[in-house]
């Protein structure tokens, strides 16, 4: 009698053993968790303060999820840019937001993140053009009845006359409590329509006061290899010579943009001038390798 007690004491005192040794195990994972990440090597380049100008928060200040946070300093993430630290945690209220600033400063990740944050297991992200997923709307093939979250990436193009009609039709098949997410690096006056009638009580950002010759050597997407971009062709409107230029850079690295320019062009070239209030300089006889090769 004595022995069984005894086995059975001992045996639980074994369980509560394990239990105890389990739970410093876990608590030494959580604690160790950044240590095990397989991070790439630092960015040692030179960067502007489009991105370093932080207000310094971390990305645990926003209190995301432990498996986005690896995935996030897995992909090469620091800490958040200022556009990052201005929405993210203003995304995650489920409030909307109207975001301004310029190309290569992280907005992508600043809607992606708390996008990210907001899925459970039974929810889906959708990417695609207005007019492909309107489509696939209108078969009922893309149900968006329940769709919390409307995000649009360099909303500038995508309320063009070009896209703005189906992007009104898609909302009309979102739920009437529905986020909705603009950022963009310029933004004509039909937004101000858009935000008065679609956006509820948006949060405003505006990471762009003027702009400069400097700003625009500054622009870009997460290309990390293309330093130069050549405008063969000179574009015939400001947003779009933005957009273009804006691949010579990214996240505060430096980039350089060559316009090749004909007689036509002259007018064109006078007129994006005016509207960014800079000056498209000609080619100088020679060009800093700093500005590029950094």
């Amino acid at each position: 009698m004595r022995r069984n007690q005894m086995g059975k004491e001992s045996s639980g005192n074994e369980v509560v053993e394990k239990a105890v040794q389990s739970e410093s195990y876990d608590s030494r994972c959580s604690q160790n968790w950044k240590a095990q990440l397989k991070v790439p090597p630092k960015d040692t380049r030179y960067m502007t303060e489009d991105v370093t100008a932080t207000k310094g928060n971390e990305f645990e200040d926003y209190f995301l999820k432990r498996e986005l946070l690896m995935g996030i300093y897995e992909k090469g993430f620091e800490r958040p840019s200022p556009i990052q630290e201005e929405s993210i945690p203003i995304a995650l209220t489920g409030s909307d937001i109207l975001a301004r600033a310029k190309n290569g400063t992280g907005k992508t990740a600043a809607f992606c993140i708390p996008a990210l944050e907001k899925i459970d297991p039974d929810s889906n992200v959708i990417q695609g053009t207005p007019g492909r997923i309107l489509d696939l709307s209108k078969k009922g093939v893309c149900v968006l009845k329940d769709c919390s979250m409307l995000v649009m990436d360099e909303a500038d193009k995508l309320l063009s006359p070009e896209f703005q009609p189906s992007i009104e039709q898609l909302i009309r098949f979102l739920p009437a409590n529905r986020q909705i997410l603009l950022f963009s690096a310029t933004f004509p006056v039909t937004v101000k329509d858009f935000k008065d009638r679609y956006l509820k009580k948006p949060y405003i950002i505006n990471l762009m006061d003027e702009l400069t010759l400097k700003d625009l050597f500054t622009r870009g997407i997460d290309i990390q290899a293309v330093n130069v971009v050549i405008n063969f062709d000179f574009p015939k409107n400001s947003e779009t010579y933005l957009h273009r230029v804006g691949r010579s850079g990214r996240f505060g690295h430096l980039g350089l943009a060559v316009n090749l320019i004909t007689y036509e062009d002259r007018f064109n070239l006078y007129r994006i001038e005016q509207e960014l209030g800079t000056e498209i300089k000609q080619i100088p006889p020679q060009i800093d390798q700093a500005i590029y090769c950094r």
